[in-house]
């Protein structure tokens, strides 16, 4: 899955400014750094303000605390807009492509495209792809960051604690793999699902007079309740 997702990432950044990776890197390396900080100022304040008593320093460690709030609200801010405007223009470029590839298709290959799947497509999958890139991928980067300078203070302070952390973190692995992949594929077929539902509702909608002078009201009803209860169900298994 890891690799996947890196993989799909460079397909969708073909083309792409590589010095707008690394700029949102260093922020994440920096946004890092700062959360792994804030755990040693607040041991310093417990060991030497609150334990040792040494009431001195407690101004240093407000002035610490301060500098340190300033400098975390910074990365993150600058964070937060780099990756924003990011995501936006790869949306945008996406959907170019995407609506330049619906447009060059013949007469032919026009009269059998599913509206209902291609406004999907163009709408809702473009908006996967914002969320992708914000949870799969940065996210996704912050953590592995995260977790690597935290195993490297844990290893350094409890190497046993540590050991059975990443024991925890195996099984939790695991579990959570299977999960997601079983959530991947229903996701999926929801989207087909709701594509091809959509494309009925608007045939059913656009003969509606054909319907009302046939008097088919009834096996209308019929036919759309069964045609959305399998729907129903994989709504259900999605939330």
């Amino acid at each position: 899955m890891n690799k996947n997702r890196f993989q799909i990432a460079r397909s969708l950044l073909a083309g792409e400014n590589g010095g707008k990776h690394m700029g949102i890197m260093l922020l994440l390396v920096l946004h890092t750094c700062m959360m792994t900080a804030y755990p040693f100022l607040y041991k310093y304040f417990i060991d030497e303000v609150l334990f040792q008593r040494n009431l001195h320093k407690l101004i240093d460690v407000i002035l610490s605390m301060l500098l340190w709030m300033a400098g975390a609200m910074l990365v993150t801010r600058w964070r937060k807009g780099a990756e924003k405007n990011f995501i936006l223009s790869i949306s945008m470029k996406v959907k170019e492509r995407i609506f330049r590839r619906f447009l060059g298709g013949g007469l032919e290959k026009e009269q059998t495209r599913d509206a209902g799947e291609m406004k999907q497509v163009l709408e809702e999958d473009v908006k996967e792809i914002e969320t992708f890139f914000a949870k799969d991928i940065f996210e996704f980067l912050l953590s592995v960051l995260t977790v690597i300078l935290l195993t490297m203070v844990m290893a350094l302070l409890q190497p046993v604690l540590t050991l059975c952390c990443f024991g925890f973190f195996l099984l939790s692995y695991v579990e959570t793999k299977y999960l997601n992949r079983k959530m991947t594929e229903n996701a999926v077929r929801l989207r087909r699902e709701r594509a091809a539902e959509e494309q009925r509702r608007l045939e059913d909608l656009a003969h509606g007079v054909d319907v009302k002078c046939l008097n088919m009201e009834r096996t209308l009803l019929h036919d759309f309740e069964e045609r959305t209860a399998g729907l129903r169900s994989l709504i259900r298994t999605e939330n």
